[in-house]
């Protein structure tokens, strides 16, 4: 009777054992697909352009970076001593964009949105720096 009870446990085992190797093989099948749809989609992106008007220095990236932020109606707010990317999308995420916005906000309004504590930002200078940039 054990005999008999461990073949059908063994035969148990194995009828799980198929199951799991065949739900891993069709879950790497539904992957690879995944996998495909994405290269393809990306395959159809559009090539980035390479010609004359590409910029090789760091000055040229600045500048058409900057060009970018007049065409969108902002400014970088980066220039700012003490503002860096990530008080900079703090700052964009609450809707300053520009510096003549940012010279409007109190020192106080600033930490707020920029959740900086204590000496870690000087909104004070951001403000000076912001008028003299509008």
């Amino acid at each position: 009777m054990l005999k008999k009870l461990f073949y059908i446990g063994l035969g148990i085992s194995i009828i799980v054992a198929k199951k799991s190797v065949s739900y891993f093989a069709e879950g790497r099948e539904w992957a690879g697909e995944q996998i495909k749809h994405v290269k393809d989609a990306a395959g159809s992106l559009p090539e980035a352009s390479v010609g004359t008007d590409s910029p090789t220095s760091t000055k040229e990236v600045s500048s058409k970076v900057n060009e970018r932020a007049t065409m969108t109606g902002s400014d970088d707010l980066t220039k700012i001593n003490g503002i860096g990317p990530t008080y900079a999308k703090r700052l964009k995420e609450a809707g300053i964009t520009t510096f003549a916005t940012l010279s409007e906000k109190t020192p106080e309004e600033l930490r707020t949105l920029t959740m900086a504590s204590g000496k870690s930002a000087d909104t004070d200078s951001w403000i000076n720096q912001a008028r003299e940039l509008s």
